[in-house]
């Protein structure tokens, strides 16, 4: 089981930075906006 807390942000481009620098551990959202970190290999896609 996993616990995931749920936090808000304003804009998109800002979670998906908090993703990237490892505050976040875990995202969801359509994949257009993080699909070019997913090729490069940054982020890992589940699913």
């Amino acid at each position: 089981m996993m616990i995931c807390p749920r936090r808000r942000v304003k804009r998109r481009g800002t979670a998906v930075l908090d993703l990237l620098a490892g505050n976040v551990s875990l995202m969801i959202s359509n994949p257009t906006p993080v699909m070019p970190h997913i090729k490069s290999g940054k982020l890992r896609a589940l699913g």
